[in-house]
């Protein structure tokens, strides 16, 4: 089996890895990989999401938008 993983970069400036990891776990019960501290990655603002379908997919970043329109710079 393979995983298919993205890591991503919160653009954001006022949310960081852990902020948005929090928030999509809470608010929408999605679980995303915080990268702040791991070896190879710098600063707080890297996140490691897992590739699925495209139902589970299109849920994920209708979450993104939402937590993303929530925090307006």
């Amino acid at each position: 089996v393979k995983l298919k993983i993205i890591i991503l970069f919160v653009k954001k400036k006022n949310i960081t890895a852990r902020n948005l990891t929090k928030k999509l776990l809470t608010e929408h019960s999605i679980f995303i990989k915080d990268l702040t501290g791991k070896k190879g990655i710098e600063g707080d603002k890297f996140v490691r999401i897992a590739v699925r379908n495209k139902e589970d997919n299109d849920i994920f970043l209708k979450a993104l938008d939402k937590v993303n329109h929530k925090h307006v710079d």
